[in-house]
């Protein structure tokens, strides 16, 4: 039995003005639809049915069936009203972690294969130490003139502050999001050894510096068969597990900022992972309020139960990944 418009609306509020320190799969009894249920519609689904909205879909760009999990449990808590005492309820929680560990590179990397090779951000798997992981170059230079290329120097800097407060507050302990190794500076060898790879793609060949400073790296877990989310592969357990992944980011005090399904990854054993912090912000860096944090939680909500799962139902890809 579904409980009262009104009782879910004070519950959401309850949970705005604790948030991140309160987990909202924690509330007992449980908020309504926080998890949504199957729609017992979708099994009188036929072929024709789902071509017709389809085609409706590819149309006009909305999915008739967006709505199959109903409301969004959170959406009830955030007037203007509610959003204005969430900021100025304080995190006492809060603690500013140390700076992100400086990891000491060997002098040979086996720079193994090319990552998002169609992205902003340079990424290399390469072999450290007899371990496969990942390095996430950022050149040290400012954004060129005219481009619409993030500016590097600032990537760097949110990147490498959200891993201090993932790894601080036990995020990447948990496996939610890879395990941070630090963040070093490649030398001149590793940076020619990358641009003698072969396909190498035209945005990594580009490893210019200024001042004499060469590029900054983070060094994080690698995963081999991890595929970004997606309708081919999201299901409501995965969209759960990445909706409570989301918390255990908002509660290390970080927004990740890129809610998307290129920062997801979705492992083998349905592990879900969430990548791409470089478009992060964290409460050490400017001024931060619980609102902002629970309207991610609450857009996450939407992108997965009101985008990708009904379009899953009826094959709509204009949203993939």
């Amino acid at each position: 039995m579904s409980l009262p418009e009104s009782t879910t609306a004070h519950r959401a509020i309850d949970l705005l003005l604790a948030y991140p320190e309160q987990n909202p799969f924690d509330f007992q009894p449980p908020i309504y639809n926080l998890t949504p249920r199957e729609d017992p519609l979708e099994s009188f689904d036929t072929p024709e049915l789902k071509a017709a909205a389809l085609a409706i879909a590819q149309r006009t760009a909305v999915n008739v069936v967006m709505k199959m999990h109903g409301t969004n449990p959170l959406l009830a808590a955030t007037s203007d009203r509610n959003r204005a005492e969430a900021g100025q309820t304080p995190m006492t929680a809060y603690q500013r972690p140390p700076p992100l560990s400086e990891a000491t590179l060997p002098e040979t990397i086996e720079f193994i294969d090319e990552l998002n090779q169609n992205g902003h951000r340079t990424i290399f798997v390469v072999r450290l130490n007899n371990e496969l992981r990942v390095l996430k170059v950022y050149p040290d230079r400012t954004r060129y003139p005219n481009s619409s290329e993030p500016d590097p120097r600032e990537s760097f800097d949110n990147e490498a502050r959200a891993y201090a407060h993932l790894l601080h507050y036990g995020a990447c302990a948990k496996g939610t999001v890879p395990m941070c190794f630090g963040w070093s500076r490649l030398s001149e060898a590793h940076v020619q050894a990358i641009l003698d790879m072969p396909d190498l793609s035209d945005h990594a060949a580009d490893l210019e510096f200024e001042n004499g400073e060469l590029p900054k790296v983070i060094v994080l877990e690698y995963f081999p068969k991890a595929e970004t989310m997606s309708i081919a592969n999201v299901t409501r357990p995965i969209a759960d597990k990445a909706l409570r992944a989301l918390h255990d980011i908002h509660a290390a005090y970080v927004e990740h900022g890129d809610i998307h399904g290129r920062s997801i990854l979705v492992l083998p054993e349905e592990r879900v992972v969430w990548i791409n912090f470089n478009s992060s912000r964290t409460a050490s860096a400017r001024k931060f309020t619980r609102s902002e944090l629970f309207t991610e939680l609450r857009q996450a909500w939407d992108y997965f139960y009101m985008s990708m799962i009904p379009d899953k139902r009826i094959g709509f890809t204009q949203w993939v990944g």
